[in-house]
Formats: C-alpha cells, structure tokens, sequence
C-alpha cells in the first residue's frame, strides 16, 4: 500500500476522489502516474502513444473512480489492471487487430486467416499449450484471468510468494502466445 506524506495511503484518497475532490486526484495522480506510465511503456514503446494511453488512463481514473469497490482489491491494483487493459486494447489496434460483432477478437493481419478453420486451429493451439503449463502457471491464470484475484490472493490462495505468481503469470502467457503463434514476437511484455 503506498502511504502519502500525511500518512493517507491510495485507498483513503480513492474515497475522496470519488467526491469529485480535485486535491485528492491531484495527490493521486501523482502517486500513481509513475508506476502507470512504467506498465504502459512494457507494452507499447512508443513515447507519444505511452503518454496518450497514461493520460486515458488517469482521466478513467478520475471518471469512474465512484465505481471502485475496495473488497475486489488495492487502489494501485485497480488501477494497474485498468492501464495494463488500456494498453494492451491500444496495442491490438495499432497492429490490427478488431473485435468482431460476437465479441471475439479476430486479426486482419496480411496473410492470416478469420476462417472457422483457422478459429479452430488456433484454439487447438493454446488448448495444447495450456496442457504444456505447470500447475502453478495453470492455477495463477485461473486465478487471476478467469477468477479476478488479485496477485496477494491468488499469492496466498496458492501458498506461495507474489512474485511467484508474477513470474509463473508472465512465463505462462509468453508460453500460450509462443504456442499460437511461433513466428512471431506475440510477449505480453514486448
């Protein structure tokens, strides 16, 4: 939990930026604008685009702020799985690829295919690189993709450390993206 000078950490100046408090956002923005710009630049790279995606970011923040529920984890995680989203979304856009009116994402990169051939293909692909994970890298992405845990409880719900959990998360998607699609860079990091 980052404490604040005055000995308030992120959770209590949340609670006043969901006030519309424009001192408190500006305490928080400048407690959580570093860490948000270092996650946004492990995705994109890009200066100009790093620096857009950080500035949607903490104007979401201050947006949607009254939604926050603190019972679904920290300020700063909430936060950082918001930029890590916003990135990520923006990455896929830069290189193509769109979400389709069902919902699924689908690439119009040169020469891949959308057919239900090459759906099914890729499926296969990530099943059969899910089934080449650890059970650890298994049970962190469940835990943390598919059943919304933060890294302390997915940490703690596996008895192990957090940066545990972040290693077998990091090394479990650069697997499945590697298991996809081979020929190319696909890191979550890259």
């Amino acid at each position: 939990m980052i404490g604040l000078e005055d000995g308030l950490n992120l959770e209590e100046l949340m609670e006043r930026v969901a006030c519309g408090d424009r001192e408190a956002f500006e305490r928080m923005y400048a407690a959580v604008s570093g860490p948000v710009y270092g996650l946004v630049t492990h995705v994109l790279r890009d200066r100009a685009q790093c620096e857009k995606v950080t500035q949607e970011v903490l104007v979401e923040l201050w947006q949607t702020a009254p939604r926050y529920e603190a019972s679904h984890g920290s300020v700063l995680a909430w936060v950082m799985s918001c930029t890590h989203r916003r990135a990520v979304d923006r990455k896929r856009a830069d290189r193509g690829d769109h979400t389709g009116a069902d919902g699924s994402a689908t690439s119009r990169r040169l020469g891949q295919g959308t057919g239900e051939g090459d759906k099914r293909t890729e499926h296969q692909q990530v099943r059969d690189g899910w089934d080449t994970l650890t059970e650890i890298q298994r049970e962190a992405v469940t835990l943390t993709y598919y059943a919304g845990h933060t890294y302390p409880q997915a940490a703690a719900h596996l008895h192990t450390s957090h940066d545990a959990i972040k290693t077998s998360l990091h090394d479990a998607l650069v697997h499945l993206a590697t298991a996809r699609t081979p020929d190319e860079d696909m890191s979550p990091l890259a």
